[in-house]
């Protein structure tokens, strides 16, 4: 296999004046020129090349039998070299060769490869607009792919390689083993999604099925559109315009009798969490259903006219609404609604890592427990302020009762008294208070008063005013906490 060409390979390499290889030495005359002997006979096997190199930037764990390949470049020829068998396994004519790959999974750290599967992918430029592509398997020893431009990378399982053809609406896909067995080809991402054991991907009658990962069909190709759900089962649009749900061999778990997402007039519902689906029963009105993979109906019709996951990082838990703006929450693992729709909800995911979200309710606000479904403080502090505070030591809210303000814990323990017009947290790790018109500070990890509330002025970084008779005294507060006045 000849080419006029440059190579281009993908990961620099640094070549040492010698270097071991098995049972070959690679050593640099002072013309710069690189020698392969063996160095158990002294027999040269190549001489005089510009350069020879072992693939470097391989994992730790790769198998033995891959490091034995050696890379030489010899006038304008590339070859690939099995030190093992004492054999070239091919010879690429180029220009010039600089940089070598292995394909790895992109979605994975560096040295997370195939170790015994390893493909190294070879981009040869030509004189025409695209490049060449080769792929080889370092385990075999064969090429599996050579072909014009295209980009390739692993599965997200990384047993299988996508090959990319083309750029934007031109481009076209297939996914190839490492043998170079085509298991599917597809046209489109839009309809396409890999599983764990397969692949969504659309015919060429825009028909939608699944092919597993031996290229075998396991969900015939009838379907309008299908949707990935978790745990192996997928959201299944029919040709009737109805939507139900399969698992990856096509058997149909919830039967097709409820309305597809295809229609502008309303939101798009259809969504699973934790084999819960949430789904419109008609076109006619917004009313929802929630039903699990035993056709079960959990929530029927009718109940909710609104059903949203409340963070993607905690999907158990979902926000229900009724007719009016009120809302509660429906846990999918318990199979229940664990607040009803009493609530108004505006802030929460700073919480939701302690299993708590922030409420109001006529106009209160209170701490819900989305883990027990109890109300974690009760709802007897003033809608219109709250800040949490998280430190290294503690976290608490700093919220207003009954028109003066104070601090509590998560589990509602007083921290600072409801006595205050006025608190912020400022330098140096306290708190500013402001009591009939004069500040103090209180220390924000003991919680007692540093300072009484005699200063008609305390700046964030600890400036300090005082009032006496018709004169201000000036000062800042020192390393001990006492207040140095300005002379």
């Amino acid at each position: 296999m000849k080419y006029k060409l440059l190579l281009i390979l993908l990961i620099t390499l640094k070549v040492s004046v010698s270097q071991e290889n098995s049972k070959f030495k690679i050593l640099q005359n002072s013309k710069g020129e690189f020698v392969l002997t063996n160095s158990e006979t002294q027999k040269v096997i190549y001489k005089k090349c510009a350069l020879i190199q072992p693939i470097l930037g391989l994992p730790p764990n790769t198998h033995e039998s891959v490091k034995n390949y050696l890379f030489i470049q010899k006038g304008k020829d590339l070859i690939l070299f099995n030190s093992e068998i004492e054999k070239s396994i091919f010879t690429i004519e180029c220009e010039y060769s600089k940089k070598i790959s292995a394909l790895y999974n992109n979605e994975s750290s560096y040295y997370d490869s195939l170790v015994e599967k390893l493909i190294i992918k070879i981009e040869i430029s030509t004189k025409n607009k695209y490049p060449k592509i080769i792929l080889f398997n370092l385990k075999t020893s064969k090429i599996i792919y050579e072909g014009s431009d295209v980009r390739a990378e692993l599965s997200k399982a990384s047993d299988l390689i996508k090959l990319t053809d083309g750029v934007g609406s031109t481009s076209s896909y297939r996914i190839i083993d490492f043998n170079g067995k085509v298991i599917v080809n597809y046209t489109s991402n839009k309809d396409f999604y890999e599983l764990s054991n397969g692949y969504i991907t659309r015919d060429a009658n825009y028909r939608v099925g699944v092919v597993n990962r031996q290229g075998v069909v396991t969900v015939p190709f009838i379907y309008k559109k299908l949707k990935h759900a978790v745990n192996g089962y997928i959201i299944a649009d029919n040709i009737e315009d109805r939507a139900g749900v399969i698992n990856s061999n096509g058997k149909i778990i919830i039967p097709f009798e409820y309305r597809t997402e295809h229609r502008n007039y309303y939101p798009h519902y259809i969504f699973s969490i934790d084999g819960v689906f949430v789904f419109h029963k008609n076109f006619e009105d917004g009313n929802l259903v929630l039903v699990d993979t035993n056709n079960t109906i959990l929530v029927p019709t009718g109940t909710y006219i609104d059903v949203a996951i409340i963070d993607y990082d905690y999907t158990s838990y979902l926000f229900v609404q009724q007719e009016n703006e009120l809302k509660g929450i429906y846990n999918t693992k318990l199979r229940k609604e664990v607040f009803p729709c009493e609530y108004l909800f505006y802030r929460h995911n700073k919480l939701l890592k302690f299993g708590l979200i922030e409420a109001y309710k006529n106009g209160k606000w209170g701490l819900l427990n989305i883990n027990t479904g109890v109300i974690q403080i009760p709802f007897d502090y003033q809608s219109n302020y709250s800040q949490f505070i998280e430190n290294d030591s503690l976290k608490y809210f700093q919220l207003m009762k009954d028109g003066k303000m104070g601090a509590i814990t998560l589990t509602g323990k007083e921290l600072i008294p409801f006595i205050y017009e006025n608190i912020k947290s400022v330098d140096k790790g306290l708190i500013r208070v402001k009591s009939n018109g004069l500040y103090g500070l209180i220390d924000a990890i003991t919680f007692e008063i540093v300072l009484p509330c005699e200063y008609s002025r305390i700046s964030e970084y600890l400036d300090i005013e005082k009032i006496e008779g018709s004169s201000i005294k000036k000062g800042s507060l020192s390393q001990d906490r006492t207040v140095i006045w300005k002379k």
